[in-house]
C-alpha cells in the first residue's frame, strides 16, 4: 500500500479538463484525413471451427493494465453478435467499472467471417436449437455450444490471462441461445444475460427443458439476467418465461427480470448490458457482527492539517463523515471489506498486532491508510 499522503478527501474527484486554450493569434489547423479509429485495446482473431464448419471473427477487448500487470487474471464476458454488439458493450463494462460495479474484465466478442458468411442467415442456424419455419439453416444451436465449450472458450483463455468467471450476453436470437446454454450447459458460464429472446421460436424445447429441471439444483449459484424493452413486440414473451423459470422452482439460481420503459427492441441493448452486468457483478451485503461493527468505530487521521474520518454503523451499514463533506454508507463484502455502491471507493480495515487500527481506503487505483485516533 502506498504511504499516508498529506491530503485525503475520498469524496472528491481530480478536476478534469483544465488546460491551454487557444488564443486569438493560435493558428487553427485544417481538417485533416487521419487513420480509421481502432478501439482501444481491442484485438481481432479469425477462428476456423471444425464443429461447426465455420469461421467465427473473434472481437477482443482488453481491461486497462492488462499488458502492465502480468500476474492477474480477469473474468471474461463473451458478447454474441459481436458484429453489433463489441463496442456497446465494452463502452457499458469500461463506464461501469469505473463505478466499481464491475471487475476489470475481458470481452470476447463472437461473429461471423469467412467468405459468403452473412450474420442475419447464420443467427438463425447457431441460436436456435429446433428448425423454425422457413428458416433453412435454423437448428444448429447444440453445434455451436459445443464450438463455444470445445473451440473458441479454450481459444480465448489459453491466448489472454482469463480466470474461472464466465459470463455469456445475447440480444434477440442471441438471447434465446442464451437461454438454451444455461438450460443446456449451465456449468460453462456463471453470468448469463438474456435480452428480448423471442421465446415463442423454441416453445416446445423450454416446455420440456424446464419441466426436465423442474425442483432442482441443477442451475444453483446460475446469475440469470432477463431484459426486454417496454415498447416491444416481445415483452409478453420474455415476462411470461420469466414466469414459467419461477414457476419451476430451480433452486438457487438468482434471476432478475426488468422490463425497460421507452425502448423497443434495438434501444434494450445498452440498457440491458448496463443492468445484466450489475446482477451478474452485485457484491454481497453482509451484516456484520456488532462487535466487529463496533471495533472499527471511531476517527481516524491521515494529517493534522487534514479533517479526521468518522467511522459510525446505522442500521448495519457503515458511515463515512468528513467535515465540509457529505455522508456516504458502504456495505460489507467481507468482515474487514468494505464498498461504496455508485463509485469505485472501498474500505480495508487492517488490524494491527501493535499500534492503531489501520483503515486502507482505495479510491480510483489510489491507496491512502488512515490510522484510528487513540
Amino acid at each position: 500500500m502506498k504511504k499516508m499522503m498529506k491530503y485525503f478527501t475520498p469524496f472528491c474527484f481530480a478536476l478534469c479538463g483544465l488546460g491551454m486554450h487557444a488564443t486569438a493569434d493560435t493558428a487553427v489547423p485544417a481538417f485533416e484525413e487521419t487513420a480509421d479509429f481502432v478501439y482501444p485495446g481491442a484485438k481481432v482473431h479469425q477462428y476456423y471451427s471444425q464443429i461447426v464448419d465455420q469461421q467465427y471473427e473473434v472481437r477482443i477487448r482488453l481491461p486497462g493494465g492488462y499488458e502492465q500487470n502480468n500476474e492477474a487474471q480477469y473474468p471474461v464476458i463473451y458478447v454474441l453478435d459481436g458484429q453489433w454488439h463489441f463496442t456497446p458493450s465494452a463502452d457499458v463494462l469500461g463506464n461501469l467499472t469505473y463505478d466499481g460495479q464491475t471487475p476489470n474484465s475481458i470481452i470476447a466478442a463472437i461473429t461471423w467471417s469467412g467468405e459468403g458468411a452473412v450474420p442475419e442467415q447464420l443467427r438463425f442456424r447457431d441460436f436456435t436449437y429446433t428448425s423454425v419455419p422457413n428458416q433453412p439453416l435454423s437448428g444448429g444451436a447444440s453445434l455451436f455450444l459445443e464450438a463455444l465449450e470445445s473451440e473458441i472458450i479454450p481459444f480465448v483463455e489459453t491466448k489472454y490471462r482469463a480466470n474461472s468467471h464466465r459470463t455469456l450476453i445475447g440480444s434477440s436470437l442471441g438471447g434465446l441461445f442464451t437461454t438454451i446454454a444455461l438450460l443446456e450447459k449451465p456449468e460453462l458460464f456463471d453470468g448469463y444475460i438474456a435480452l428480448s429472446a423471442p421465446y415463442i421460436a423454441e416453445q416446445a424445447y423450454f416446455q420440456t427443458k424446464l419441466a426436465e429441471l423442474n425442483g432442482s439444483k441443477a442451475l444453483k449459484g446460475k446469475r440469470l439476467f432477463l431484459g426486454v424493452g417496454g415498447l416491444e413486440f416481445n415483452k409478453p414473451l420474455v415476462t411470461d418465461f420469466s414466469n414459467q423459470i419461477k414457476e419451476a422452482n430451480l433452486k438457487g439460481l438468482r434471476i432478475k427480470t426488468k422490463v425497460v420503459p421507452h425502448v423497443g427492441h434495438g434501444g434494450i441493448n445498452a440498457p440491458g448490458f448496463t443492468y445484466g452486468l450489475q446482477h451478474v457483478f452485485k457484491r454481497p451485503r453482509l451484516k456484520l457482527d456488532d462487535a466487529i461493527a463496533a471495533n472499527y468505530a471511531g476517527s481516524y487521521t491521515i494529517h493534522p492539517s487534514v479533517p479526521p474520518i468518522v467511522i459510525s454503523f446505522e442500521n448495519k451499514k457503515l458511515m463515512l463523515s468528513q467535515v465540509g463533506a457529505p455522508t456516504l454508507s458502504f456495505f460489507a463484502s467481507s468482515e474487514t471489506e468494505f464498498y461504496y455502491e455508485g463509485a469505485n471507493i472501498n474500505l480495508t480495515f487492517i488490524e494491527q498486532v501493535e499500534g492503531p487500527m489501520i483503515m486502507a481506503v482505495s479510491q480510483e487505483g489510489q491507496v491512502f491508510e488512515l490510522l484510528k485516533d487513540q
